[in-house]
């Protein structure tokens, strides 16, 4: 690229039509649907109520634990 180099592109993944499928049959199975309460719950919630002090836990709130 900026070298003059030809990209190497990884392996072809999920299209876009198979996930927006999978995700259908997904989200009416009972694990997805006993989350609903929860998630639910966090979108009613302020922002400024998940911080501490008015910013976020500097420890806890990184790019690694994102995802749990």
């Amino acid at each position: 690229m900026a070298r003059g180099d030809e990209p190497v592109l990884g392996a072809r993944g999920t299209s876009f039509r198979r996930w927006r499928n999978g995700f259908g049959r997904e989200r009416r199975t009972a694990s997805c649907v006993e989350e609903l309460s929860f998630w639910t719950g966090m979108l009613s919630k302020r922002v400024a109520d998940m911080l501490v002090d008015g910013i976020a836990d500097a420890v806890r709130d990184v790019m690694g634990t994102a995802g749990r």
